[in-house]
């Protein structure tokens, strides 16, 4: 209701290789080395931003590196992250490791903090670097990458079993997916009162997105009562075709949808023409900026995306790993497959 909506949004099948992707505006046959891992020479969109006199955040999800300088490496000014030097904490009162919601350990610039539930403490540290940011008057980017919905699926603070059973907080079952959907809406919601609150929302682009299509785990079903599970981790349609919303407070003409062919490579080129700044001409970049469109000019169309995938797992090779084209109908697979996917999701008939 209060941006643009893009119907025709895709990222990577997982995660690392989305995150890649988005990062450096490049695709993944270009860049990509291997699962849990950026190489911390890459230019990121975090150094255009620093470049352009922005101070720079990555809060939430990392799993790029066992590193703690790769933040600062790659152009962030301040992180709070996990799965980063430590992926996983041991917790001898459950028996079970945790590293993203129950009990999570968070890298804090450096020093390991202890969230009661990792999603709450990410979010609190958004909170106080935006008000840093307003009280300096200072331009920011903040690269959210929040933790929820990701397996295991396991309860969130406003769950019922969440006070009645503290063993369970760690135990993953997919009937708990929706009170995650439901406790990320909230703390979407509660970001926007916050930047509203703080006077920012206004001159803030927020772009919500996702990194990979829902978890093979779920089944959802449609309006139409229709049951489609998802679609994570494969190259199938429902496994890239992603949420994208963009809003610009009062900036952007409200509730609009485009069917437009986007990918995650497009925010670099976005970022540059948002902050009015130039991607260095050394630098390679495979988007299409969506800033016109978004401010109400002519856009140039991309007419087509790519997508590598090959995870690049250190122990198994990927069994789906595949390589596509494809337009805003059409899609076609390196071994042949040809697809209308613009009325076949399911990629069911060639």
């Amino acid at each position: 209701q209060e941006g643009i909506l893009y119907t025709n949004m895709h990222s990577m099948p997982l995660s690392c290789p989305s995150r890649v992707q988005l990062m450096t505006g490049v695709y993944n046959d270009r860049n990509y080395v291997n699962f849990g891992y950026m190489n911390d020479d890459e230019p990121t969109f975090a150094p255009l931003a620093n470049r352009a006199g922005y101070s720079t955040a990555m809060v939430g999800k990392w799993q790029l590196g066992r590193s703690r300088e790769i933040p600062g490496r790659v152009g962030f000014d301040e992180w709070c992250l996990n799965q980063l030097e430590m992926y996983k904490e041991f917790s001898p009162a459950t028996g079970n490791y945790t590293d993203r919601f129950a009990n999570s350990y968070m890298d804090n610039n450096g020093h390991y903090e202890l969230a009661l539930y990792g999603p709450d403490g990410f979010q609190e540290y958004c909170y106080d670097y935006i008000d840093r940011q307003a009280d300096a008057g200072n331009p920011f980017l903040l690269y959210y990458s929040t933790p929820l919905v990701h397996t295991p699926h396991v309860p969130t603070p406003d769950s019922e079993s969440w006070d009645l059973d503290y063993i369970g907080r760690f135990k993953g079952d997919t009937k708990n997916f929706p009170d995650m959907v439901a406790y990320m809406d909230k703390q979407v919601g509660a970001l926007v009162d916050h930047l509203k609150k703080r006077g920012v929302w206004d001159n803030t682009i927020l772009i919500f997105t996702s990194d990979n299509g829902t978890s093979t785990r779920i089944i959802s079903e449609m309006a139409d009562g229709t049951q489609v599970r998802g679609g994570k981790g494969t190259p199938l349609h429902r496994g890239t075709n992603v949420p994208l919303i963009i809003t610009w407070g009062d900036k952007i003409e409200k509730g609009r949808v485009s069917g437009r062919l986007v990918d995650l490579t497009d925010f670099m080129p976005t970022f540059a023409d948002a902050m009015r700044t130039e991607i260095p001409s050394e630098w390679h970049t495979d988007g299409v900026s969506l800033y016109p469109e978004m401010v109400g000019s002519p856009a140039p169309e991309k007419k087509m995306i790519l997508c590598h995938f090959n995870p690049l797992w250190p122990t198994t090779p990927s069994p789906l790993a595949c390589r596509f084209s494809q337009t805003a109908d059409y899609k076609y697979y390196w071994d042949g497959r040809f697809f209308n996917v613009s009325n076949d999701h399911m990629e069911q008939n060639p």
